[in-house]
């Protein structure tokens, strides 16, 4: 289990994937739908997932 504090640390545990800002502006890949942000299952069993 993870010691994780609500807030921006713990997004980085459910989600992969980070725009990057050039100019002001997010260089998205066009590759990856939407923003390019995916749910990752790499720590899903680290966490207890309440409905």
């Amino acid at each position: 289990m993870f010691d994780v504090e609500v807030g921006n640390g713990l997004f980085y545990y459910i989600f992969e994937g980070d725009p990057v800002a050039k100019n002001g502006y997010l260089d998205l890949d066009e590759s990856q739908p939407g923003l390019g942000i995916n749910i990752s299952d790499k720590y899903l069993n680290s966490f207890d997932i309440i409905g």
